[in-house]
């Protein structure tokens, strides 16, 4: 109760005279003070909304359904004039890479934002931001929905798209390789058509060696079923 009353109280005053202690007592926050960080946010310059996003990932209550729903609804709101880039920092803050957390960890993680994610990976042809993109992508295989395999499917054509007849960016290389690790992670023959024609295409040798690995890996799930 303390807790929500502090940051109730945050909503009416600048967040940069809290330096620090925002940061602090949004780690020790849950899900039902969600709507009154939302609020916080909004009224909050870029440099402390960042602050704001990346404390979200050291609570130990990991529900943000309306936090993620607030940023990915952003679009158009002054508010949030960099509402992917923030989406994205959330998603890396509070759902890492599995270096940092365990494969299970993160898969729990998911499964408590099951019904904001499914809105994620449904809007995921309408963003083009390609590094949130590549973070949706990325937190798939942990997501235990193999609905959202056609989704993943779909990414195909973007890619092939984006690689036909010019070398692609840092950032589209980013992204095709975060789908090509997704692709890997989820180890489905079915995307064995796909992957062959983004090394058959591709110009970018990182792009080619992923590809080439993630292949031979679907080749041998392919024999393993045969067999």
């Amino acid at each position: 109760m303390k807790n929500r009353i502090l940051l109730a109280c945050l909503l009416f005053l600048p967040l940069s005279l809290f330096g620090a202690d925002i940061a602090d007592w949004i780690a020790l926050s849950d899900r039902r003070d969600n709507a009154v960080i939302a609020s916080i946010m909004r009224d909050s310059p870029f440099r402390e909304q960042i602050a704001v996003v990346s404390a979200l990932g050291k609570r130990k209550d990991f529900y943000m359904s309306e936090i993620i729903d607030c940023l990915s609804g952003s679009r158009g709101i002054p508010a949030f004039s960099r509402g992917d880039y923030l989406l994205r920092v959330l998603l890396a803050s509070v759902f890492p890479a599995p270096d940092a957390v365990s494969a299970l960890e993160l898969q729990t993680r998911l499964l408590a934002n099951q019904e904001c994610f499914a809105r994620l990976v449904a809007s995921l042809r309408q963003i083009e931001d390609l590094q949130l993109r590549a973070e949706i992508i990325r937190l798939i295989p942990y997501s235990g929905q193999p609905s959202y395999l056609g989704a993943l499917m779909a990414e195909a054509d973007l890619i092939l798209t984006l690689l036909t007849d010019r070398k692609v960016t840092a950032a589209e290389q980013d992204y095709i390789l975060a789908y090509l690790a997704a692709v890997e992670k989820v180890g489905d023959a079915v995307f064995l058509e796909p992957c062959v024609r983004i090394y058959e295409i591709s110009a970018q040798a990182r792009i080619r060696r992923t590809a080439e690995r993630v292949i031979s890996g679907l080749k041998e799930a392919v024999e393993s079923s045969a067999n």
